[in-house]
């Protein structure tokens, strides 16, 4: 079992994370150590390192690292879910960038004078990204006061 283990510096060089944060997050109860040696060196299997990723899967999207606590030691928690619903969250961010840079592109093409771009397609990208943030922002709460809302 012992050689299944790794030490702090080990999962600090397969995270990119640092030593010093690792031991940090076992001082808050984040991630604790399978076992600590007799020398002193924190240990740590498959299931912790398990658990680091979907730590700094949840730091990504910006959560506090105590939300990040809660949410990973509920009873209800699912780790397949939690990926899924962060797949799903990347894809869309990734697909508000790409047209964005689609937009940037045109853009160029439009300021190097081989295309013409009307107004409304200058600023398009820009239009549907506020509604999006609104929907966003507002659409759970319009839904719980007044059902789902249908786009037409």
């Amino acid at each position: 079992m012992k050689k299944d283990l790794v030490t702090v510096s080990q999962l600090a060089n397969l995270s990119g994370i640092t030593p010093r944060t690792i031991r940090y997050y076992d001082k808050i109860d984040l991630l604790k150590p399978t076992l600590i040696d007799k020398n002193g060196y924190r240990k740590y299997n498959l299931k912790q390192l398990n658990r680091l990723q979907q730590i700094l899967y949840f730091k990504q999207f910006g959560f506090e690292l105590a939300r990040i606590k809660t949410m990973i030691d509920a009873d209800d928690y699912n780790i397949v879910v939690s990926l899924e619903h962060q797949q799903a969250l990347l894809a869309k961010e990734a697909k508000r960038k790409q047209i964005l840079l689609d937009n940037l592109k045109q853009t160029v093409k439009y300021y190097k004078g081989e295309i013409n771009m009307t107004n409304l397609e200058k600023f398009k990208v820009f239009k549907n990204e506020l509604i999006m943030q609104n929907e966003e922002k507002y659409g759970k709460e319009v839904s719980e006061k007044y059902g789902e809302v249908k786009h037409q």
